[in-house]
């Protein structure tokens, strides 16, 4: 699989800024540095599994970038599934996987095997993310290192026993620097983001070509998912406007005679 990361513009920016590693916490700079993705990754709050919990994300995840070796992935071992086919080979696995080991897979691919293999060893498994990314970092030489951690969204606790485990080790808020490395999008990036126009540019013109006085908008939106996904697109708005008020996504509106689109 291609990569979504700038590796050659990340790596200078670590030589840049006199860092010896980047650590991601969120899920979008996780996927930028390893293609890892899963849909409850940014959906899934402190609170939905505890109550009284906050509003930080459940599920933590850690993708470590160093200077000179390849990067590694920390993820909870009931989803490392979602990490099968990423390019990133080095993978810490935190928790149970939750399956049921009475019977060996009959048939699997190699990535789905090296995953399997990993899950049977217990000992590989960490506790929580934390002591996993703690666990990276010192089998990676790093526990004395000066290294970028991605402190937006991260809730303090975490931030404080990260330094609390790796006292020799600086930390740096990279949360800006990300951010930087990600202007300059990587062949991969300009792949998806062209096939993603065309994708939205053709289903777009034929739902508005549905548009007529008394039409509910509803059937535009409705067209326009349909056609998205026949091209494996997934939908994430289609935004109108409403009377001339502002954008709206959800009213089940009906097209007027005097309406633009």
């Amino acid at each position: 699989m291609s990569m979504l990361l700038n590796r050659p513009r990340a790596l200078q920016y670590l030589h840049d800024c006199g860092l010896d590693a980047l650590v991601a916490t969120s899920p979008v700079s996780v996927t930028y540095l390893t293609n890892y993705y899963c849909w409850l990754d940014a959906l899934t709050k402190e609170f939905m599994m505890n109550p009284g919990g906050g509003s930080h994300n459940s599920l933590q995840y850690f993708a470590v970038l160093p200077i000179d070796t390849d990067p590694a992935l920390i993820v909870p071992a009931m989803f490392a599934v979602n990490a099968a086919d990423v390019w990133v080979d080095d993978l810490y696995l935190v928790g149970e996987a939750g399956f049921d080991r009475a019977l060996p897979p009959q048939q699997i691919t190699s990535a789905a095997q090296r995953l399997y293999d990993r899950m049977l060893c217990e000992e590989t498994a960490s506790g929580t993310a934390t002591d996993a990314l703690v666990s990276c970092l010192n089998q990676r030489g790093l526990a004395d290192a000066r290294i970028g951690l991605e402190m937006t969204g991260l809730p303090p606790e975490t931030i404080e026993n990260i330094s609390q485990a790796l006292p020799g080790a600086k930390f740096q808020d990279c949360t800006s620097l990300l951010r930087l490395i990600r202007m300059v999008k990587s062949a991969e990036e300009i792949r998806r983001l062209e096939r993603s126009a065309d994708i939205n540019e053709r289903a777009a013109m034929e739902s508005l070509a549905l548009a007529r006085p008394g039409r509910r908008i509803a059937d535009l939106v409705e067209q326009y998912r349909r056609r998205i996904a026949a091209q494996g697109a997934e939908c994430d708005h289609f935004a109108f406007g409403y009377d001339g008020l502002g954008r709206a996504t959800e009213p089940d509106y009906v097209l007027g005679e005097t309406d633009v689109l």
